[in-house]
């Protein structure tokens, strides 16, 4: 018994074909999004830690970033999850090119904001403000 066709196999060249292709034009394509959208995931990572390390794991609210935090750790957790997250990002955005920038500045607009929830939640806002 067989569990794919000649068809699937057709299918998944094609897929890989068209990511191939994408992949050799992106990075110029698109540079500054890509950048912004690393930044903002660094960023939104490192407040993850550090929101982590000061108020614990149980705290996390994304179930992807908490299951992993509390298998491996505050720091190693955020660190994987924000990777696999960055990756994900990035595979979609070169196989869906035409769209690559709404979709690299919607996720840079969304790790931002996490990255300021983050320093919110931590209390670093009160002692910028109030020393």
């Amino acid at each position: 018994m067989t569990i794919y066709s000649d068809d699937n196999i057709r299918q998944i060249r094609a897929v890989y074909e068209r990511f191939r292709q994408n992949r050799e034009t992106f990075r110029h394509a698109v540079g500054l999004p890509l950048a912004a959208f690393i930044i903002a995931a660094s960023l939104d990572c490192l407040s993850t830690i550090h929101f982590m390390l000061l108020n614990g794991i149980d705290q996390e609210l994304h179930p992807h970033i908490w299951f992993i935090s509390v298998h491996i750790g505050a720091i190693w957790g955020p660190i994987i999850g924000k990777l696999y997250q960055v990756c994900l990002g990035y595979v979609a955005a070169v196989y869906l090119v035409r769209h690559a920038t709404i979709i690299l500045w919607a996720g840079a607009a969304s790790y931002t904001f996490a990255f300021l929830h983050n320093l919110g939640v931590t209390g670093f806002y009160a002692f910028i403000l109030y020393g």
